[in-house]
């Protein structure tokens, strides 16, 4: 089952001259009621970066992509279930409406029985102005 990504808010996004900083926080959840099962093991999610440019086919991606995320809030359990983000990655996917353009997806697996949010941060490194 794919977790929902929804409630994407974004902080200023951080520009050192080669190097460009995406950041801010999203809510991950099931949809519906949910309903998890101890030691239960992750679930897939993703979410397009909102402020990040597009690149065209022809241009060059980053040379470095890093990653990261953190718990920032979830719902009060008792269960004993984890909650948290597991096996994280960034790349630029093709736009999935169709065009020449590819988008900076985030994606990994995470520990969500009941709503949390994170807080992300991709860092990319070499970036080609145009």
């Amino acid at each position: 089952m794919t977790l929902q990504v929804s409630d994407i808010v974004v902080q200023p996004t951080l520009d050192l001259g080669g190097v460009v900083v995406h950041s801010g926080q999203a809510r991950i959840g099931r949809a519906g009621r949910p309903m998890i099962k101890r030691g239960e093991p992750p679930a897939p999610f993703s979410f397009w970066v909102p402020d990040a440019a597009a690149l065209t086919d022809a241009a060059p991606a980053p040379e470095t992509i890093v990653v990261a995320a953190w718990l920032m809030q979830c719902e009060a359990s008792n269960n004993g279930n984890l909650m948290g983000v597991e096996q994280l990655a960034a790349r630029y996917e093709p736009d999935p409406r169709g065009g020449d353009s590819r988008w900076l997806l985030v994606s990994g697996t995470a520990h969500a029985g009941f709503s949390i949010t994170i807080g992300y941060r991709v860092t990319l490194g070499g970036v080609v102005s145009s």
